[in-house]
């Protein structure tokens, strides 16, 4: 939420400044050791901009290797992209998207 906040108050806002800093956010939010409430809070945001960052971070080798190599962060994932069914048009269809392209090809 803060991160919003600060974005809405400093546009206009350069495309290499706010991919910067949504490349920031989202790989702590896809870290193993994700804080849980930030992670809500941003489900719930249905901030389309943010929610196709998480997508491209979720999408990249670096997660795509700890999901297969990890079984707990898998687990972790499965539970986050499942948990928020009705969280917002955005959120659903990129964890849908997530959950068949991302996770089950890792799992496998």
């Amino acid at each position: 939420e803060q991160v919003r906040t600060l974005r809405d108050r400093a546009e206009p806002l350069e495309p290499a400044v706010q991919e910067r800093a949504f490349t920031a956010l989202v790989e702590r939010l896809l870290a193993p050791d994700r804080p849980g409430a930030e992670l809500y809070d941003f489900v719930r945001s249905d901030d389309a901009e943010l929610i196709a960052a998480y997508d491209r971070a979720a999408r990249a080798e670096p997660t795509r290797t700890r999901l297969r190599t990890h079984p707990a962060y898998a687990a972790d994932c499965f539970t986050h992209w499942t948990a928020h069914p009705h969280a917002g048009p955005a959120w659903t269809t990129t964890a849908a998207a997530l959950l068949d392209e991302v996770l089950r090809p890792a799992v496998r």
